[in-house]
């Protein structure tokens, strides 16, 4: 599956009343995006499929999706876990310090003196920052917080380097 030129922006985690709404985990830091899509392209695990937008609106921590074709509850279940994707264009341009969560999934993790520590599993926001899960050549897990203290370089989905703070690794233990 040609990904060149998307970007995710975010994952169905569930349907939403009867009528195929769809609940959107955002992966933006610029949500309003969402108000402005006339397409987006949403990918499974072997499936992509084009969807028009009807109506996107933000609801707690999270957004509801009207796409066209999908009109009813068993419709918005089988696309749970499904991830939304946008043409290149249709994004906000970033600023210098800024990045795409998706560019650090399955990126590789090297420490500043290129020691290799692993591969990027998942992100989240714990609200002041986001926090990267590695999963180390060993098997066990480490987080790290995408401050500019600790992330220090990305290139997108291949790339990741950050500075290992004295005990940032002992504290995942």
């Amino acid at each position: 599956m040609n990904l060149n030129n998307i970007r995710q922006i975010g994952k169905i985690f569930n349907s939403h009343g009867v009528q195929g709404e769809l609940k959107v985990a955002s992966y933006t830091s610029y949500p309003e995006i969402y108000a402005t899509l006339d397409q987006v392209i949403l990918i499974g695990k072997s499936t992509k499929k084009v969807y028009k937008v009807i109506n996107t609106r933000p609801v707690k921590d999270h957004w509801l999706f009207r796409l066209e074709g999908v009109e009813n509850m068993d419709q918005a279940k089988n696309l749970k876990d499904f991830d939304i994707y946008v043409s290149e264009d249709e994004l906000i341009p970033l600023a210098e310090d800024e990045f795409l969560i998706s560019d650090l999934i399955n990126a590789e993790v090297y420490s500043t003196e290129n020691k290799y520590l692993g591969k990027i599993d998942n992100y989240f926001d714990n609200g002041e920052h986001g926090i990267c899960e590695v999963k180390m050549p060993d098997g066990k897990i480490f987080l790290f917080p995408t401050t500019k203290e600790v992330l220090i370089d990305i290139e997108a989905n291949s790339k990741v380097v950050i500075n290992v703070l004295p005990e940032l690794l002992e504290l995942n233990d």
